[in-house]
């Protein structure tokens, strides 16, 4: 859980937190990439495995908001669990850094969720490093950092 938790502070967020809000904004990106952010970003929301398995890297290593490292399939399995669900997110502050075959998208996340039905959220910026390999952008790198309860 404590991967979940950090994990779940990996993603984006901010200041708005509606239902139907975009969970960033994607026009400032090549479109290819921003459609792989797309799928990265509501494959998380949905605990879709078989997209995030798509568009994270074999090689994947995300180290949480707890110090902790970790990989590929400890993610998935995160965000696939029955018990845990993501809600709705929006990525503020976004920083998106772009040059030939590698990116950094990043930004701030008020991450919401529950796990085993009880709320909880974690408030934390991140920074993922994307690299395009085989013509497909996919995550190679997370690295969150939570921020401090107000």
């Amino acid at each position: 859980m404590l991967v979940r938790l950090t994990l779940a502070a990996m993603l984006f967020a901010g200041t708005a937190f509606a239902a139907d809000a975009p969970l960033q904004d994607y026009s400032k990106m090549p479109p290819d990439l921003a459609a792989r952010a797309k799928i990265f970003d509501e494959a998380q929301l949905h605990g879709d495995g078989a997209a995030l398995k798509d568009v994270l890297a074999d090689d994947y290593t995300l180290v949480n908001g707890g110090a902790t490292v970790s990989g590929k399939a400890a993610f998935i399995r995160d965000y696939t669990d029955p018990n845990f669900k993501v809600l709705p997110f929006h990525i503020g502050e976004q920083i998106i850094k772009v040059w030939p075959n590698g990116a950094v998208l990043g930004g701030r996340v008020l991450f919401r969720f529950t796990q085993d039905g009880k709320p909880g959220e974690s408030d934390f910026r991140f920074a993922d490093i994307w690299a395009k390999r085989g013509g497909q952008w996919r995550v190679i790198f997370t690295e969150v950092t939570r921020l401090p309860k107000k």
